[in-house]
């Protein structure tokens, strides 16, 4: 069932990949931008500009560790396939908040920020 949910995204890292450790897990965590959002201007009747929306990604262990050899680097493009996952927390100022985090089981790399080697599919510990 964990399938029928699953979301897919494709955007460009705006923040790069970095592998960290939990002390029971490596995780690495990046984030996304992605679905650019038209902002469309009353007076002009006319789009003025396009707003991209942020995503924040996380992979765990082994597929945290495959990640990060990949050198990934700001402004690339990716697709990653997970779950969406809602937390919630307090801001400075006592206020709640919301975040989304897209939790990776897959990920794409297209053949240009692939380094020439065609579209790298890793799906779980293989590459298919």
């Amino acid at each position: 069932m964990a399938d029928f949910c699953e979301l897919t995204i494709g955007g460009r890292i705006v923040k790069r990949p970095v592998i960290k450790d939990s002390g029971t897990s490596s995780y690495v965590s990046f984030s996304v931008a992605s679905n650019n959002v038209p902002v469309f201007d009353k007076e002009t009747k006319s789009i003025t500009e396009y707003k991209p929306t942020y995503l924040d990604v996380v992979f765990y262990d082994s597929q945290a560790e495959r990640l990060a050899k990949e050198n990934l680097d700001k402004g690339m493009g990716i697709v990653i396939i997970g779950d969406l996952q809602m937390r919630t927390y307090e801001d400075d100022e006592g206020s709640g908040k919301t975040r989304y985090i897209l939790r990776g089981r897959k990920w794409f790399l297209p053949s240009s920020s692939a380094s020439g080697k065609g579209v790298s599919v890793i799906d779980g510990d293989e590459i298919i």
